[in-house]
C-alpha cells in the first residue's frame, strides 16, 4: 500500500511542478494571467488534495509496515524451523532498493 501511495504521490508531485511552471509563465507579477495560466492554477488546486493524501498514505503505510516487521519477533514454536523477518537494502544494476524477506 505504501508503494502504491508513493507512486501516486510522486506522480501528482511531478504534475504539480509542471502546472506550477505553466502558471508562472502564464501570469505576471500583477496577478494578471492568460487562459493557460488560469487553467494551470485550477489544476494545481485540484491536484493538491490528492498529493497531500497520497503522501500521508505513503508515510503512514511505510511506518506501520516497518513497525510491524521490526516490533513483532517470530514465534518460537519449534526449535527446528526458523521463522525470520528482515528488512534491508538490495543493490540493483544502477541503484538500490528496499527489500523485505521472511521465512515461515
Amino acid at each position: 500500500m505504501g508503494g502504491i501511495g508513493a507512486l501516486i504521490a510522486v506522480g501528482t508531485s511531478i504534475a504539480m511542478l509542471d502546472e506550477l511552471d505553466q502558471r508562472n509563465r502564464g501570469c505576471n507579477a500583477d496577478k494578471v494571467c492568460t487562459v493557460d495560466g488560469l487553467s494551470a492554477n485550477q489544476s494545481l488546486s485540484q491536484l493538491a488534495p490528492w498529493n497531500v493524501g497520497a503522501w500521508i498514505v505513503t508515510v503512514g503505510s511505510l511506518a506501520a509496515g516497518t513497525y510491524l516487521l521490526l516490533a513483532n519477533p517470530p514465534d518460537d514454536r519449534s526449535k527446528d524451523s526458523a521463522r525470520l523477518t528482515g528488512v534491508g537494502v538490495t543493490a540493483l544494476g544502477s541503484g538500490a532498493a528496499l527489500s523485505a524477506r521472511g521465512s515461515f
